[in-house]
């Protein structure tokens, strides 16, 4: 390296090529070479004419000049400078490099690694030494690294390979590590430059006391504090999550994402902080069929790290559980129904499905509950058995029927009859809960819950069952059996209150929550589960290393955040992180405040690459005048510069295009013409119709009559349409133009009113449902439904005579999410799942796009087969 004042050079060697420009200026001179003189005596007729131009001997020297700066500047910028204005004068005492490497400082890594070249580059010209600070732990809850001495090259490895790691930091551990590593060595007093993640930890003023004993601290902060984002929750119609972030100093904006385990986006909801709020809670309405495959929320750039990821394993997701209802056992008064005390018991933790044993066998479900049902037949028990031994939790609950009469499916063998505690014939008193054991181990279970009839297991019929919960007295409460990959779970008391308060009971709900884990996972064993993923700091899935620790049982915070166990058992642990929300780092008295973009030095390199550019662009100019040919060379220069031709119409009339309208959010444009853009390839496929790349299109200043078809998907902030729009629009229409505005599942809610406040002044015609007949349903595929990545949702059409358009509808509304359905990635696989019907409902939706372009691009002639039977009997008189 070499220093030149306040300039230094990564590659000095190339400057060795500026000795060598003194010798090109004779070349350079010398061209065009001078005219030779020949003695011809036919000359003489030549004197006397005038002079139309002058011929140089020899290269103008400005020209030289213009041709010698221009290589000086590629040599300068080649030899990789650097330009400091206010260079390190010597120090006796090292430079002190502390990094805040935890997962807040993921989201400006790249600023941090640059700042820490450049304060390495000016330790390094002016000869000091660099200690490197790291203040994350080397695991989660393991020690702090020791500080580390070495040159300007060691230490810029270290730095080069120093990666944020995704748990918090740990400064007073960190500071400790450093007071014990300077009374072992305590170096002259040098400068501290402090790279800080800007959030709080409770450490950070014993850090700064640690530092001060080796300098005068800088501190580096950025503008952009990291978000964090909470757990999901379960909601009836999604998921609420909540985002943080440690600064309200002013309005921000940003989204989340849910992604299924193989990385598809299943939706997507924008984050908006107000101004002075620090914490804001994101509704995201989901289907129920979608909602259990979110493996993972996040944040989108540039906010996505370890903090704003949550990962969920099948544990955490809402579980599917079905309440089986008997017509023997239907209650007129539900105060009198079990069912009642349990659906209302579940529904904040599960999804709850009442339906009859049959139905429910049929549909994915968690956990199964039968409150005391008759007798079961053969091949009810069957299927129950089978049903469990694939992993199904069945939860049986005791009452008169199961006293009176016990039969199948049970995990123990039952006395006869029931036992009665606390009767006006009885001596005994109702008991309360004792311990709890298995999977409900941790609970704290409430002293005033009271048992007044039970059905008691013989004491020699428990066999392999296990014993979850049991009375005061010892007596069994809850057994379980395995059945194959599942269990079989009885309550020795009734769902209802009829036996016992429990109930009635805050502890009902808590009891029921943790046995329907056990449909969506296997329960704590204890046994190690190695690692599938490890989550970084930059919030991304990587492969573990090879000595990656094992995860024991399902829960810890001693292993990295990532996912652990086999496909079928996978655990998520989310980073280590407080449940408190993220708070700024009040910088300690006696620091100085500096940015990352505010870091001294420079690289003068670009603008030496971009003036060589311009030099030797100029030359050629030049050069072309001198030899009449400027307007060649301008043209050639205007073709490689310019951008993207202006569209040409022709082209649009030879090769039409779909266009979507602007809905207010880019990323659902993104999925509009992704839609479209799938739709068109399935045309190619299954069609003679070639269409080319959407587009989308302006209505108030656009030509619509160069499209067929307008897409129109709508979102909250989709703006009303403007007086030039809809005078647009409406032509567009009226001249036999196609609209699909699609609500998206926006439109379920006041769908009047969603519509015209976004139509503004176009007016809306009257809608309809789509009839049997009607044209979109047979214009290439027949069809009867029309669903998209949602199902329900319409579509209606305009209601019209035969006197406009030849009777063909303008305007078609529907709310099923369409482009959603049709986007493909580039490889043609889908993007989006569709729901409740799946791959088969997403054929359906692209049949559904292939006859809406037939109707955009031929009208209503298949209208004509409506007619074909009178036809036929015309023709056959």
């Amino acid at each position: 390296m070499l220093s030149l004042g306040g300039l230094t050079f990564g590659a000095p060697w190339l400057l060795a090529g500026l000795l060598v420009l003194p010798f090109l200026v004779p070349l350079l001179r010398a061209l065009p070479p001078p005219a030779r003189r020949l003695r011809f005596a036919a000359a003489r007729l030549l004197f006397g004419l005038p002079e139309r131009g002058r011929t140089a001997r020899r290269t103008p020297w400005w020209l030289v000049a213009l041709r010698l700066t221009a290589l000086a500047s590629v040599l300068v910028a080649a030899a990789a400078p650097r330009l400091d204005p206010a260079p390190m004068a010597a120090a006796a005492g090292p430079l002190v490099l502390v990094v805040d490497d935890g997962w807040a400082g993921a989201g400006d890594w790249a600023a941090r690694r640059a700042l820490m070249g450049n304060l390495l580059d000016r330790a390094e010209q002016a000869g000091q030494v660099a200690v490197l600070v790291t203040t994350a732990p080397e695991r989660p809850g393991g020690p702090v690294p020791p500080p580390r001495l070495g040159g300007g090259a060691e230490v810029r490895a270290w730095a080069a390979a120093l990666a944020p790691k995704p748990w918090p930091v740990d400064r007073s551990a960190a500071a400790r590590r450093l007071t014990d590593w300077l009374a072992e060595r305590m170096p002259a007093r040098g400068r501290v430059a402090w790279l800080s993640d800007g959030l709080s930890d409770g450490g950070g003023a014993d850090l700064a006391r640690a530092l001060e004993r080796l300098g005068p601290p800088t501190l580096h902060m950025d503008a952009m504090a990291p978000w964090r984002l909470g757990a999901p929750r379960a909601t009836d119609a999604g998921l609420s999550i909540t985002a943080a972030r440690p600064r309200g100093d002013r309005p921000a904006r940003g989204d989340i994402r849910l992604v299924d385990a193989a990385g598809r986006r299943l939706d997507r909801a924008e984050v908006v902080f107000a101004d002075g709020e620090t914490e804001t809670e994101i509704h995201v309405d989901l289907p129920s069929e979608l909602r259990r495959r979110v493996a993972r929320v996040e944040f989108g750039p540039p906010h996505r790290t370890a903090g704003g990821v949550r990962l969920l394993d099948a544990a955490r997701r809402r579980p599917a559980v079905g309440l089986a209802r008997f017509e023997s056992t239907l209650s007129d008064a539900p105060v009198f129904d079990p069912l009642t005390y349990l659906a209302g018991a579940l529904a904040p933790s599960a999804e709850v499905r009442i339906d009859s044993l049959e139905d429910l066998m049929r549909r994915p479900l968690a956990m199964l509950v039968l409150a005391d049902p008759p007798p079961l037949g053969e091949a009810a028990l069957r299927d129950l058995d089978t049903w469990m031994d694939a992993g199904g939790v069945l939860l049986r609950f005791a009452g008169p029927r199961l006293a009176d009469r016990p039969g199948p499916p049970l995990p123990v063998a039952l006395g006869t009859g029931e036992r009665s505690l606390g009767g006006s014939l009885s001596w005994t008193r109702p008991l309360t809960l004792g311990g709890l054991e298995g999977p409900l181990a941790g609970l704290d279970p409430p002293g005033d819950v009271t048992v007044t009839r039970q059905v008691l297991a013989r004491p020699d019929g428990l066999g392999d069952a296990a014993v979850w919960a049991r009375l005061t007295d010892g007596t069994p409460l809850i057994t379980a059996q395995r059945r194959g990959e599942g269990w079989l779970i009885l309550a020795h008391t009734a769902a209802g209150p009829g036996w016992s308060d429990l109930p009635l009971s805050a502890f009902y709900p808590t009891l029921l929550a943790r046995l329907a884990r056990l449909g969506a996972a296997a329960a704590d064993d204890g046994r190690p589960r190695d690692a599938a993923r490890h989550l970084d700091a930059f919030g991304r899935l990587i492969p573990p290393p090879p000595d990656a620790p094992a995860l024991n049982g399902r829960f810890g915070r001693d292993v990295p955040p990532g996912l652990y166990g086999p496909p079928g058992d996978r655990v998520a642990i989310d980073p280590p992180l407080a449940d408190d929300p993220p708070m700024p780092l009040d910088p300690p008295a006696g620091l100085t405040r500096a940015g990352y973009a505010a870091a001294p030095g420079g690289d003068p390199a670009p603008w030496l690459w971009a003036l060589a550019l311009l030099l030797l662009t100029a030359d050629l100019l030049v050069s072309a005048a001198r030899r009449g040919r400027t307007a060649a060379v301008l043209a050639i220069l205007l073709s490689t510069t310019s951008g993207a031709a202006i569209a040409d119409p022709l082209e649009f009339a030879n090769r039409p295009r779909l266009a979507h309208m602007p809905s207010g959010d880019p990323a659902v444009d993104a999925v509009a013409r992704a839609g479209l853009d799938g739709l068109g390839f399935v045309l190619a496929r299954r069609s003679a119709v070639t269409l080319g790349p959407p587009v989308m299109a302006d209505p108030a200043t656009d030509d619509l009559s160069l499209f067929p078809l307008l897409y129109w998907p709508l979102t909250d902030a989709t703006p009303p349409l403007g007086a030039a729009a809809a005078r647009n629009l409406d032509s567009y229409m009226a001249r036999g133009g196609l609209i699909l505005i699609d609500g998206r599942g926006g439109l379920s809610r006041d769908a009047d009113r969603r519509l015209r406040a976004v139509a503004g002044a176009l007016p809306l015609p009257r809608l309809t449902a789509v009839p049997p007949d009607h044209v979109l349903g047979r214009s290439f595929y027949l069809l009867d439904r029309f669903p998209g990545r949602r199902d329900g949702g319409g579509p209606w059409v305009e209601v019209v005579d035969g006197r406009r358009n030849d009777g063909v509808a303008a305007l078609i509304v529907g709310d099923n999410d369409w482009a959603a359905a049709w986007a493909m990635d580039e490889t043609l696989r889908p993007i989006y799942p569709v729901a409740p019907g799946g791959e088969p409902q997403r054929e359906i939706a692209f049949r559904f796009g292939v006859n809406l372009a037939m109707v955009a691009l031929t009208g209503n002639y298949k209208t004509d087969q409506v007619h074909l039977d009178a036809l036929l009997q015309r023709l056959g008189r």
